[in-house]
């Protein structure tokens, strides 16, 4: 049986946890960041150092709805607060649901890098690509994406220069924002220059030499491992729904998903997984190796094993247990994949 739990980790690229935003989580649910501030540098997670910045969001992630104490840094000055984490529900690309928790605490990922070109947008007209890193829009620096619609919107109809980083080469384009309305929008809104671009993710390599690089491995699976037992704790404990429990069907269908964004994803996905089943397989539960071992230390804590009575009413429940995950995470698979699961 693969039973595995499913979880967004997205790529931040590999930068230090430098605070960049601060935003609320939602319309209905605003978040007291407890004086944290846009420049802080974060530093610890309840208790545990933050190294990079993809560290501290994996950990939001994973604990919707609690309460956490996080550590930042400000003008040398260490400083600690608790604050209550929300929950944010979405659909990804590949129509996957996933449940997350969020801080509104936003680090160096929101590059302004172009992740999409509209056809026939002033963007397209000018020679955009995918991938293209915008440094600067009409003499003012652009240090995120969000300042581009500021800095393009008071520029309908004028030319404007563009300066573009793209694999090293910088180049330098003009363009011309348009009012080009969005869904939704009326017809006699405020002209806004637009230049028909979306954001991308920014990611870059980091390269690690052979002392380092055993390091930074065990690391991430030790961070991989300790989301993993979060992750059943609070299922176990009804503090996530039952349906986020997978079964094969969705780890086939992520294995395709991952399989479009290349090799390195699959590759990187296919280590995670293997990691996580063994980790499965070590829950104390009687018929996994979890199990037996869990007999073992009962037995070396007696004194002597247990009865075969004990033994076998063990394996009983073992096997009724893994059984029931069973058939719940393939009905999980069967209601996500036919669209039965909503929002």
């Amino acid at each position: 049986m693969k039973v595995f739990i499913s979880y967004s980790h997205q790529d931040t690229a590999f930068v230090e946890p430098f605070i960049r935003d601060l935003r609320a989580s939602g319309m209905k649910v605003w978040i007291d960041h407890k004086g944290i501030q846009a420049g802080d540098t974060l530093t610890s997670f309840d208790g545990q150092p933050v190294r990079r910045y993809e560290e501290f969001e994996q950990e939001v992630q994973i604990r919707p709805n609690t309460t956490v104490e996080i550590g930042f840094l400000r003008d040398g000055t260490e400083r600690h607060v608790a604050i209550v984490l929300d929950q944010r529900k979405f659909i990804d690309r590949f129509r996957n649901l996933h449940r997350l928790g969020t801080a509104g605490i936003f680090g160096p990922n929101d590059m302004p890098v172009v992740g999409k070109v509209l056809a026939g947008s002033p963007a397209e007209l000018a020679g955009f690509r995918p991938g293209d890193r915008i440094t600067e829009v009409a003499g003012e620096k652009v240090a995120r994406f969000a300042d581009i619609p500021r800095l393009v919107g008071v520029r309908n109809g004028l030319e404007t220069t563009v300066v573009i980083e793209h694999d090293g080469q910088v180049r330098t384009v003009s363009v011309v924002p348009r009012d080009l309305k969005v869904d939704g929008e009326p017809a006699d809104a405020v002209p806004i220059g637009r230049i028909g671009i979306t954001a991308g993710f920014f990611t870059e390599t980091e390269h690690f030499d052979l002392l380092s690089a055993p390091v930074v491995a065990a690391r991430t699976i030790v961070r991989e491992c300790s989301a993993f037992y979060t992750l059943m704790r609070q299922l176990a404990l009804g503090m996530r729904p039952l349906d986020e429990l997978s079964g094969p069907m969705r780890m086939a269908k992520a294995t395709g998903d991952v399989a479009q964004l290349g090799w390195k994803a699959v590759l990187g996905f296919a280590i995670v997984i293997s990691v996580l089943l063994g980790l499965f397989n070590l829950l104390p539960v009687p018929l996994l190796d979890g199990g037996h071992l869990l007999y073992y230390a009962i037995e070396w804590i007696l004194g002597r094993p247990l009865g075969p009575r004990a033994q076998e009413y063990g394996f009983r429940f073992g096997f009724l247990l893994v059984v029931c995950a069973t058939l719940l995470a393939m009905w999980n698979d069967v209601s996500q994949i036919f669209g039965l699961l909503t929002l």
